[in-house]
């Protein structure tokens, strides 16, 4: 007698184990799906961000490319403007050396200039 009731008892056990595991894998399942139409709708929901960031991305690209013309030619500008400016720094230190040289005293410089 004891030995069906031990059996029974088994029987049930192994029955609320089968049924636990199958609610289990419906839960599971469930969640799984849900997941999916989560993973599903973020894809779908930053596609249109990375599309507008990649935009963005070529604006940028588009200012700074811009901007480096603006720099070569800002840079161009300075050296046409100072060019002459060196030249005629130039000019004067060699004016400067040659009126020293001429105005040269035995004594020392020419200090009138």
């Amino acid at each position: 007698m004891i030995l069906e009731i031990s059996v029974a008892v088994i029987a049930v056990c192994v029955v609320v184990m089968t049924l636990r595991v199958y609610t289990l894998s419906i839960r599971a399942e469930e969640t799984m799906r849900r997941w999916e139409e989560f993973m599903l709708r973020m894809e779908n929901d930053i596609r249109p961000v990375l599309y507008d960031a990649k935009e963005v991305l070529n604006h940028v690209k588009g200012v700074v490319e811009i901007a480096k013309d603006g720099t070569r030619r800002v840079s161009d500008a300075i050296e046409v403007v100072l060019g002459p400016i060196q030249t005629l720094g130039v000019i004067m230190k060699a004016i400067k050396a040659g009126t020293k040289t001429f105005f040269k005293r035995k004594g020392g410089d020419y200090h009138g200039l």
